[in-house]
């Protein structure tokens, strides 16, 4: 081999087995290298997986504690409640006899019964079809024979007028729920709630039942669990 500046010659002892063996060294170097890097990668990944693993471990320790301490906080809550109600019953004191009512809130419930009623005969009264105020006939205080609940029922007659005919039937509404306060007077519910039934009269629907027996067997009777008083 010829310098290209001095012109000097040189003799290159080129051995293409030092060559092999050198080529062979950095492909065995560069794949101990890829190998070290292949296996780095798998601890990283299989370290990654025991991170993850791990991580899944301690949110389904920590899901699974917090739904044991609510359940345990809800089931304290459903007895505190169930103990609150109990004893929240036990201080109630519902109205078992005509005489525990003031007169004046009785006429207010009596007086409420009676709008109720008179609805009633306002939805029905077209196409000919009248009727008469509403007409009193009784009224009872229905007391639970076991536990709490009491209504007080009143039964009214409405008389129905079409052309010239008239049919008489017996409705019923009550109040349910009249508790005594330490007062004297009496907590109730002022919503008057009824469960007449409808029939056709002369190709009118008009309310109620065609007899007074039928109507205490609906509204008194049939509730086998109350005591029963008339006023």
């Amino acid at each position: 081999m010829k310098c290209r500046y001095c012109q000097t010659t040189f003799a290159i002892d080129y051995d293409e087995e030092d060559a092999a063996m050198d080529k062979s060294r950095i492909e065995l170097q560069m794949q101990r290298e890829k190998f070290e890097h292949q296996d780095k990668i798998r601890k990283d990944a299989k370290k990654s997986r025991l991170i993850a693993c791990f991580t899944l471990l301690i949110v389904i320790f920590v899901i699974v504690a917090a739904y044991i301490i609510n359940s345990k906080e809800e089931q304290k809550n459903q007895e505190d409640s169930a103990s609150f109600e109990e004893s929240k019953a036990a201080s109630i004191t519902y109205v078992s006899d005509f005489s525990e009512i003031p007169d004046a809130q009785f006429d207010e419930m009596q007086n409420l019964a009676m709008d109720a009623a008179q609805k009633g005969i306002d939805i029905n009264t077209i196409s000919g079809l009248t009727a008469d105020t509403p007409e009193l006939c009784a009224s009872y205080l229905l007391t639970a024979k076991e536990g709490n609940g009491n209504r007080l029922v009143f039964v009214y007659k409405d008389t129905w007028h079409k052309n010239s005919d008239s049919i008489e039937t017996y409705v019923f509404y009550y109040i349910k729920n009249l508790q005594l306060l330490s007062d004297g007077t009496v907590k109730y519910n002022v919503y008057v709630q009824n469960e007449n039934s409808s029939f056709i009269w002369n190709n009118n629907f008009i309310d109620g039942e065609k007899s007074f027996d039928l109507c205490y067997t609906k509204a008194i009777s049939s509730n086998a669990d109350f005591n029963v008083k008339e006023k």
